[in-house]
């Protein structure tokens, strides 16, 4: 299901670039007009680099706001472990600890055409990396915070224990989740009347009295997640687990529910199970009332996830170099030197698929331990027919012929 959603998404972007490039000949003059001295565009959807191209521009820069798949570290060469380096159509929940058959699986996988000439990678998430790889992890929640509206601060204050936040971002539809799945929810709320509750929702005639009787829910079409996320009376943050969601919470050190629905938000609920910083939820699971209050109980009651979750805050917070410093510094630098390749890894189209995984000298090395153990084995024929035939002397001037 995930896979096929993915490729519609590609299919759909490939034929709306196709279509820009072929009918948009006056903006194309206009941008080429210009004369930028870098582009920027996200790594994941490479017409962005066609454009660049089009337009002439030399410094090509990547931004990743996901983490990095095997296909995009292959773009600079790296070497992708397959024991660990997720494969965009094979992400789990188990994240960098992949059982067998996940690992299995992780092999296969799809290649663009390798974007040698990018010079540097902004990216959220590092495994494997180059030093044109330049990790920017957080400069989405650099930004400031407003002051929440006086009807969310009303919420904030008047709640007893805390607010939670439940919000599956701009892109997941609350709206197209079944009616059971959101009674459940209700129903689970409603067992934590000394909590408020902000849900990001927007009810519809369907819904009817979804919420009647509800008094500590309070659905709003839109939220400022990022201002809530830091204020100190947020206890939870029930979440999708998109990546800008996971930065911010991160940012913002508050414990998380996650419930992922598609692309990246396996891989990224994994990250935040590693850290400790919540509990995982499969959205199957949401149409059980009890399993949502469970899993709810866990991130309120349990400090362990709010502890980790401000250590990770505190990591951020206190890091040496602030991610937008790193961004402006390395684009300066791209843009004086629009190739780096110096930088790269040689990539196996360059040295063949023999000498990249050095196949000759594993075959020289099997063929040298062959002559060994063929040798091994004839001294020990010769031996062995000497002692049962008595030919000593035979023997000897054999192996005094082969010296």
């Amino acid at each position: 299901m995930m896979d096929g959603m993915v490729q519609s998404v590609y299919k759909v972007l490939s034929v709306s670039c196709q279509e820009f490039l072929q009918n948009q000949g006056a903006l194309i003059e206009e941008l080429r007009s210009e004369k930028y001295d870098v582009g920027i565009s996200e790594m994941m959807f490479v017409s962005g680099f066609a454009l660049f191209h089009e337009l002439g521009i030399k410094t090509k820069i990547g931004s990743n706001s996901f983490f990095l798949y095997s296909m995009h570290l292959a773009y600079f060469g790296v070497p992708t472990v397959s024991s660990y380096v997720t494969n965009l159509h094979a992400s789990s929940i188990n994240g960098l600890k992949m059982n067998f058959v996940e690992r299995a699986s992780n092999l296969y996988f799809d290649l663009y055409d390798i974007i040698s000439s990018v010079p540097c990678l902004y990216c959220h998430i590092c495994n494997q990396c180059l030093t044109t790889m330049i990790y920017v992890g957080g400069i989405v929640a650099e930004s400031q915070t407003k002051n929440l509206t006086e009807n969310f601060q009303k919420i904030f204050d008047n709640s007893k224990s805390g607010v939670v936040l439940f919000s599956f971002g701009s892109v997941a539809d609350v709206k197209m989740l079944d009616r059971e799945i959101k009674q459940a929810f209700v129903s689970a709320f409603a067992q934590f009347p000394n909590y408020e509750f902000i849900w990001k929702f927007e009810p519809t005639e369907i819904d009817g009295d979804l919420l009647a009787g509800s008094s500590n829910i309070h659905v709003h079409k839109w939220v400022d997640q990022k201002s809530m996320l830091t204020h100190p009376k947020l206890k939870a943050f029930i979440s999708h687990c998109g990546t800008n969601s996971l930065n911010e919470a991160a940012a913002a050190g508050v414990p998380m529910l996650c419930i992922p629905l598609f692309a990246d938000h396996l891989y990224d609920s994994a990250a935040m199970l590693d850290k400790g910083m919540g509990v995982y939820l499969d959205i199957l699971d949401t149409r059980d009332k009890t399993l949502i209050i469970g899993a709810l109980d866990k991130v309120l009651k349990d400090t362990k996830y709010r502890r980790n979750a401000r250590l990770v805050q505190k990591k951020l917070r206190l890091a040496p170099f602030k991610p937008a410093e790193k961004f402006v510094k390395w684009v300066e630098f791209a843009a004086e030197f629009p190739e780096l390749n110096e930088l790269n890894l040689p990539m196996i189209e360059e040295m063949g698929i023999l000498v990249y995984y050095c196949l000759d000298v594993i075959a020289f090395a099997l063929f040298f331990i062959f002559c060994c153990i063929a040798l091994l084995f004839w001294i020990s024929t010769l031996i062995r027919q000497s002692l049962f035939n008595g030919n000593y002397k035979n023997v000897c001037k054999k192996l005094k012929k082969f010296n």
